[in-house]
């Protein structure tokens, strides 16, 4: 199912009524007409939250921030900056990136990581709420000199390792 829209839980009903047995990622309500894989959405944030807020020390969890897409169609990206405003007690900023400009992901993270670079107070880490945010993000704050700020997502890629992403792996 496209992850920018709705389930259409009727469409869904009527093939399981023909037979068929689905199973659709990221999409938390198909049941009962479709199985579900799902991440643990908030887990995941919050083991991500602990390690990086552990990393830049108590005093600085306010200088965690966010950036996740800006698509509230898809579930993971609404639940996952859920968990982190949450976590953060609007204490992190959260950045959302347009869904529709996807395909400018590379510019948008070099945009975004000119303006921490010129910041005078930049965040600490950055929990990116999708694994290509991060790895985009990643590669243009090393790009502007900013090595030290941590990068976290809760997908792995295969270029997490590499960039020194934190990943969730449950």
């Amino acid at each position: 199912w496209p992850e920018d829209r709705p389930v259409d839980r009727e469409a869904l009903r009527r093939l399981r009524g023909l037979g068929m047995n689905m199973a659709l990622f990221d999409a938390p309500a198909v049941l009962p007409y479709a199985d579900g894989v799902l991440l643990d959405n908030e887990a995941a944030i919050a083991a991500l939250y602990g390690v990086l807020a552990q990393r830049s020390d108590a005093s600085s969890c306010g200088r965690i921030a966010y950036v996740g897409w800006d698509d509230d169609a898809i579930a993971s990206a609404r639940l996952r900056e859920d968990a982190f405003v949450r976590l953060a007690g609007g204490r992190g900023a959260c950045v959302r990136l347009a869904w529709s400009e996807r395909a400018r992901l590379d510019a948008l993270a070099a945009q975004l990581a000119g303006r921490l670079a010129d910041a005078s107070e930049r965040p600490a880490a950055v929990l990116c709420g999708d694994g290509e945010i991060g790895v985009a993000l990643r590669r243009a704050l090393l790009a502007h000199g900013l090595s030290t700020i941590d990068v976290a997502s809760p997908d792995d890629y295969p270029q997490s390792d590499a960039l020194g992403i934190s990943v969730y792996r449950p």
